[in-house]
C-alpha cells in the first residue's frame, strides 16, 4: 500500500485539515519538475525558463517550512491546551480533597468525623469523574503525538521524493531537522512534563483502590490491528445511513401497500374502523422507537460537539451507554416494527391467513389472529428493555427507573438537572402517553372486534368506555405538566431564585390548555387564546431561558452563520455553528405550534377516522423530534452556565479551527 493511503487512514479524523497535505505537495512537486516551470514564494506556479534547480529548490524549501510553521502553529496550540487542562484537574483533586470529610487539618487533630456511606460514595464518584478527565486529555495527548509522528514521516517522505525530483545531491537531513523544529515535532519534554502532571492529578492515597485501577483503559488505545478513529467513524455512520435508507424505502412500501384499492369483491368485508382498531397499539412502538433514536442521536450530536452530557447528567463516568447501544436498540426494534407491521397490513387487506372465530365477528374477515401482531410489537419491546445486558445493566435501568420516580412524587424531593430534563421529556410525550390506555383497551376488548367495538372507534378513535375520555385521557395529558410544575415549585423553594416562579407559569399555561379544551370543547376562542398564550409562552422560554440566547447572540448569527461559535462574538463558548441556532430556533417555533395539539382532544381537530390516525401519529413524530433537538441545546447551555463547581470536568477533547489552505499556498480545488 502507498504511503499516501496508508497517511490518510491513520490521521486523527478530527485534525484532518491540519496535517501536511502530502498530496497536494506531490502535485505541485510534479509541476515544478518540469524545467519550464517554477514555483514562488507565495505558492503560485509562474512561468520562467530561465530559473535553475537552486532557485526552484528554495522556493519548494520556502514552501515546506511555511507547511512546517502552520502545523507547529497547532501542536503548540494543542499542548498549551493540554497543559492547562491538566493544571486545572490537579487544582481540582486538591480543591476536593481539601474539602472532602475526614481529612487532617494543619494541627494534625481531626477536622471533622468519619464521612458516612453517601458521602463515601459521593467522594468515590468524583474521583472516579477525574480519572475519565484525566483519561481524555491523556486520549487526546496520545493523539497528539500520533499526530507528530505522522508528520514527521510525511516530511520525511516529501523530501525523499523532492530530492528525486529536483535532482539534489545532498540527503537533505539538514532539511528534515529544520522542518522537524519549525513544526515542533521535537519537543518530547513537553509531554514528559506533561504526564507527570496528570499522574499528580490522580495521585492520591486516599483515593479509593477501586477508583485508582479504574484508571487503566480510560484512554482509547489504537494499537496495531485495531481501527483508527476515522475509519470506526466511518463506518458507523456508513451503516446507519444505510440502515435509515432501507427503513425509510419499506416504510414508504407499506404506505403504498395500505393505499392500494381494495378489490371489489372485498369491499363489502373491508372496514376502516376494524383496520385501524390496533394502530394505538403500533404507535406505542412508534414512540419507543423514536424515543431510542432520539436519544441516540443526542448522545451523539453530544459526542460530536464536545458536550460533557455525562457529566451535566450526573450520570456515572463508568457507564459506557453510548449512541452505538442506543442507535443499535432502536435499529433492532425499527426492524422489527416495520415487519410486524407490515404483515398485520398484508394480512387484513389481502386475508393471508384464514381467519380465526370469524362467527363471533363483524363479518367474514374478522378474526382473532390480528390482536396477535400488536401483542408482538409490545413483547419485543419488553424484550429489549428487559433483555440481560452487561453494558445497559439492570443498576443503570433502576437509577432511570428512579430519576422517573422522583419526577412523579414532585415536590417531595430535590430537583437535579437530570431529574429536570426527564420532567421535560414526560411533558413532550403526553400525546404518546395517551396511546397506552387506548392500546390496553384494544388488548383486552373483545376479539374478534364486533359491530359494539368498531362503533366505538368510529366515535373516539379507540375501544375505550366514555369514563376513560372523560377522565383518564385529559389526566395522562395533563400529569406531565402538574409534575413539571410541581419540580418548579420546589427549586423555588429550594434556591429562591424567582425564575422557576417564571417556569412553573408555563407550565400553569400548558395545563389550562388541557383543561379549556376539555371542559369548553366547543368554545373555539377560549382554546384557540389559551393554546396561542402556551405556545408563544413555551417558545420564548426555550430560546431565552432554556437555551440561553439574547440579543447579542442573534446579532452574532446574523454576523457570522458560517463560522463556529468559539469564532463569534457572545457565541464563544458554545459549540455549533451560529447558523444551527437559527434553524433550531425556526424549527422550534413551527413545532411548538405543532405540540399545542397535542394538548387538545384529537375530536377537536378533525372527525375523519383516517385523518385522526394520521395526525396523531404526525404529531408524535414532531414533538419527540422536537424534543432531542432541545435536549441538545439544553444541555450544551447547562454546560456552558453552570459547570457544577469542578469546570475542569467538564472538558472534552476538543476540536481544532481548520488550517486556510490559501495561508499554506494551495488552492481549494487542490485539496479536492
Amino acid at each position: 500500500m502507498k504511503f499516501g493511503q496508508h497517511f490518510e487512514e491513520l490521521q486523527v479524523h478530527r485534525w484532518k485539515e491540519q496535517y501536511l497535505q502530502y498530496d497536494a505537495l506531490k502535485r505541485r512537486l510534479d509541476e515544478l519538475s518540469k524545467p519550464s516551470r517554477t514555483l514562488s514564494i507565495d505558492g503560485s506556479l509562474i512561468s520562467n525558463p530561465s530559473e535553475d534547480a537552486n532557485e526552484r529548490w528554495r522556493a519548494w524549501r520556502a514552501l515546506l517550512k511555511s507547511q512546517a510553521s502552520q502545523i507547529g502553529d497547532f501542536v503548540d496550540s494543542v499542548l498549551i491546551r493540554l497543559e492547562n487542562q491538566a493544571q486545572d484537574l490537579l487544582s481540582t483533586r486538591q480543591q476536593a480533597a481539601a474539602s472532602s470529610p475526614g481529612t487532617t487539618g494543619s494541627t494534625g487533630a481531626s477536622a471533622s468525623s468519619a464521612p458516612s456511606n453517601k458521602e463515601r460514595e459521593k467522594n468515590k464518584l468524583l474521583g472516579v469523574r477525574l480519572l475519565k478527565s484525566v483519561g481524555d486529555v491523556k486520549s487526546e495527548a496520545a493523539e497528539l503525538r500520533r499526530f507528530v509522528e505522522l508528520n514527521h514521516a510525511a516530511f520525511y517522505k516529501i523530501l525523499k521524493k523532492s530530492k528525486k525530483n529536483l535532482g539534489k545531491t545532498d540527503d537533505g537531513s539538514d532539511l528534515l531537522r529544520e522542518l522537524i523544529a519549525e513544526a515542533k515535532l521535537n519537543e518530547t519534554s513537553r509531554w514528559d512534563a506533561l504526564e507527570e502532571k496528570l499522574s499528580e492529578a490522580v495521585h492520591d492515597e486516599r483515593m479509593p483502590t477501586a477508583v485508582l485501577q479504574l484508571a487503566h483503559g480510560l484512554a482509547p488505545s489504537h494499537g496495531a490491528g485495531s481501527e483508527t478513529p476515522a475509519q470506526t467513524v466511518e463506518r458507523g455512520e456508513r451503516a446507519l445511513f444505510f440502515f435509515l435508507g432501507s427503513a425509510a424505502s419499506l416504510i414508504l412500501s407499506i404506505l403504498v401497500l395500505i393505499s392500494v384499492p381494495i378489490p371489489d369483491k372485498d369491499r363489502d368485508t373491508f372496514i376502516t374502523a376494524y383496520f385501524l382498531a390496533p394502530f394505538p397499539v403500533f404507535r406505542v412502538g412508534v414512540s419507543v422507537v423514536l424515543v431510542l433514536w432520539s436519544m441516540g442521536a443526542v448522545a451523539r450530536t453530544c459526542e460530536m460537539n464536545h458536550i460533557n452530557h455525562f457529566f451535566v447528567l450526573d450520570v456515572d463516568p463508568r457507564c459506557r451507554i453510548g449512541p452505538r447501544i442506543l442507535f443499535a436498540s432502536a435499529a433492532f426494534l425499527t426492524c422489527a416494527w416495520i415487519f410486524i407491521f407490515g404483515m398485520y397490513v398484508v394480512d387484513y387487506k389481502w386475508e393471508v391467513l384464514p381467519p380465526i372465530g370469524k362467527q363471533h365477528g363483524i363479518n367474514s374477515r374478522s378474526s382473532i389472529h390480528f390482536m396477535f401482531y400488536p401483542l408482538l410489537i409490545i413483547a419485543t419491546i419488553l424484550f429489549v428493555f428487559l433483555r440481560p445486558s452487561a453494558t445497559c445493566t439492570y443498576e443503570y435501568r433502576k437509577g432511570m427507573l428512579k430519576g422517573v420516580g422522583r419526577t412523579l412524587a414532585a415536590p417531595f424531593f430535590q430537583v437535579s438537572f437530570g431529574d429536570n430534563l426527564i420532567g421535560d421529556i414526560m411533558t413532550s410525550l403526553a400525546k404518546p402517553l395517551q396511546d397506552v390506555p387506548a392500546a390496553m383497551c384494544y388488548l383486552f376488548s373483545h376479539h374478534p372486534q364486533t359491530q359494539r367495538e368498531v362503533d366505538k372507534f368510529l366515535d373516539h378513535g379507540d375501544t375505550c368506555s366514555s369514563w376513560e375520555h372523560k377522565f383518564v385521557g385529559p389526566a395522562i395529558a395533563g400529569l406531565p405538566f402538574l409534575n413539571r410544575s410541581f419540580q418548579c415549585l420546589r427549586r423555588y423553594y429550594d434556591t429562591g431564585e424567582e425564575k422557576h416562579l417564571l417556569n412553573f407559569g408555563k407550565y400553569v399555561a400548558s395545563l389550562l390548555v388541557v383543561v379549556v379544551s376539555n371542559a369548553l370543547p366547543h368554545d373555539s376562542a377560549s382554546v384557540i387564546s389559551v393554546s396561542a398564550f402556551a405556545t408563544i409562552y413555551a417558545f420564548a422560554w426555550d430560546v431565552t431561558m432554556d437555551w440561553g440566547f439574547d440579543r447579542h447572540d442573534f446579532y452574532s448569527v446574523l454576523r457570522c452563520p458560517g463560522h463556529s461559535g468559539g469564532q463569534c462574538g457572545s457565541l464563544h463558548k458554545r459549540s455549533l455553528l451560529p447558523c444551527t441556532y437559527a434553524a433550531c430556533v425556526v424549527v422550534d417555533l413551527i413545532a411548538r405550534l405543532a405540540w399545542v395539539n397535542t394538548l387538545l382532544p384529537i375530536s377537536i381537530i378533525t372527525e375523519d377516522v383516517v385523518l385522526r390516525e394520521v395526525l396523531k401519529t404526525f404529531l408524535t413524530v414532531v414533538e419527540i423530534a422536537r424534543r432531542g433537538m432541545w435536549s441538545v441545546l439544553r444541555i450544551e447551555w447547562e454546560q456552558v452556565s453552570n459547570a457544577g463547581g469542578f469546570p475542569a470536568l467538564l472538558w472534552l477533547p476538543g476540536r481544532s479551527r481548520p488550517v486556510e489552505m490559501s495561508s499554506m499556498g494551495f488552492q481549494q480545488d487542490d485539496m479536492s
